[in-house]
């Protein structure tokens, strides 16, 4: 009895065992298949995160094609593209700088927008050395360079086209403190970097540099455009672009009898600010006066870089009278100006200009630019720092006073002396 007893113990346990060893089994079985559950659920939200972020640069890469086709003016597509890039980084500071060059012929960059950008906040400034340091050493090295303060993190892309540098995005991102105690802050443009700072990788930055390629492909044609038209010391249309659009503004007055002016502006004795004071002071007053004048006329009026020193304005729906009081108001804001030079110095100059309006006999952008010339000849020839207005009835001409490929003028009187 006392054996049987015995063996039913014994078998008890051994099956209580088993038990509790399948069901350990079972319990391990789970656990491994919970984790792989959630290592598969894990996967397949990052896959999401990368589609999702996908579909967003596709998304930012669409817009970009549609900004540049459907606007040709280079400011408003520079802005709409910095806008594509901070709704898509969430980067609250952001530039884009275009490789210019200057009248040396040196390679430069230009800041052309800035969304958000507090060390570039006054445009006379332009921008903060050290933002312009990092664009500039970015484009020599051809790719993407970084620093980092404990404020924020920033970075600058520059921008290819068909090999061929045109420009740098530049971008900031504030560091999120750390907690105490905690780790190090997980954004991705302030994680992963070298302990020198100068490479940064990540999430973003890896968007940052596909975004690259499509905002230079957005800026490319407006900003060749733009250089082409505007003079790089003035930030003025060029002669070139005057020719065209005078030829437009002629066509359409003939065709609809609108008024329509030009005028034509020399800066009084500028040789001499380039003899007495260098060339760079004559560049400062140069592109001074062109911002004076700018700020003079009217919005829908249009500016150009004549030559030399001498500029030009497209009064379109002006009559003769208008355009000599939009001359007379010019004439004034620079006689009243001051232009600071390269070392600081403040300098003053007085401009002369001839007005010219569209009438029988004048309408073709030759015979008004020629009228122009004659009215500013007699300007300086009356003493200067005034405006003449070419007369309204146009006497035919015996003799020619033609800049190369303008046309002929009404000829200056005999024994005349040349104008510098």
């Amino acid at each position: 009895m006392g054996i049987a007893v015995t063996v039913g113990a014994v078998l008890a346990a051994a099956l209580c065992y088993v038990a509790m060893r399948a069901a350990a089994r079972r319990a391990q079985a789970l656990e491994l298949a919970v984790g792989r559950a959630r290592a598969e659920a894990a996967r397949l939200a990052a896959r999401s995160r990368r589609l999702a972020r996908e579909i967003e640069l596709l998304s930012a890469a669409r817009d970009l094609a549609l900004i540049a086709n459907a606007d040709g003016d280079f400011a408003r597509i520079a802005e709409e593209s910095l806008r594509v890039v901070a709704e898509l980084t969430g980067a609250p500071a952001l530039a884009l700088f275009t490789v210019e060059e200057s009248r040396e012929g040196a390679r430069v960059l230009r800041l052309r927008a800035r969304r958000g950008l507090e060390a570039c906040r006054a445009a006379a400034a332009g921008c903060a050395p050290a933002i312009q340091a990092l664009a500039e050493e970015a484009l020599t090295a051809r790719r993407r360079r970084s620093c980092t303060s404990a404020e924020a993190v920033a970075v600058a892309l520059p921008l290819f086209a068909d090999a061929e540098p045109i420009g740098v995005l530049w971008v900031e991102r504030p560091v999120a403190p750390a907690e105490p105690g905690g780790p190090p802050p997980a954004d991705p443009l302030a994680t992963g970097r070298s302990p020198g700072g100068e490479e940064l990788v990540g999430e973003t930055v890896a968007v940052l540099e596909a975004l690259a390629r499509h905002v230079a492909a957005a800026i490319r044609k407006p900003a060749l455009y733009d250089r082409a038209v505007h003079d790089p010391l003035t930030g003025l249309f060029t002669r070139r672009h005057l020719v065209r659009e005078l030829e437009r503004a002629c066509a359409r007055s003939l065709r609809t009898g609108a008024p329509l002016a030009v005028v034509l502006l020399d800066i009084d004795h500028f040789k001499r600010v380039n003899d007495t004071w260098g060339h760079l002071a004559g560049d400062a007053v140069l592109a001074g006066v062109a911002g004076v004048v700018r700020a003079s006329v009217r919005a829908y009026d249009l500016v150009f870089r004549y030559g030399g020193e001498e500029l030009a304005i497209l009064a379109a729906e002006a009559s003769g009278a208008v355009a000599r009081a939009l001359a007379e108001r010019v004439r004034r804001a620079i006689e009243a100006a001051q232009f600071a030079d390269p070392e600081g110095r403040e300098l003053r100059v007085t401009a002369s200009l001839g007005v010219a309006a569209f009438a029988r006999g004048r309408q073709t952008p030759q015979a008004l630019l020629a009228a122009a010339d004659q009215a500013l000849y007699r300007a300086k020839e009356r003493g200067r720092n005034r405006v003449v207005l070419a007369p309204s009835r146009v006497r035919p001409p015996s003799g020619s006073r033609a800049r190369p490929g303008e046309g002929t003028a009404q000829p200056r009187p005999a024994g005349s002396p040349p104008c510098p």
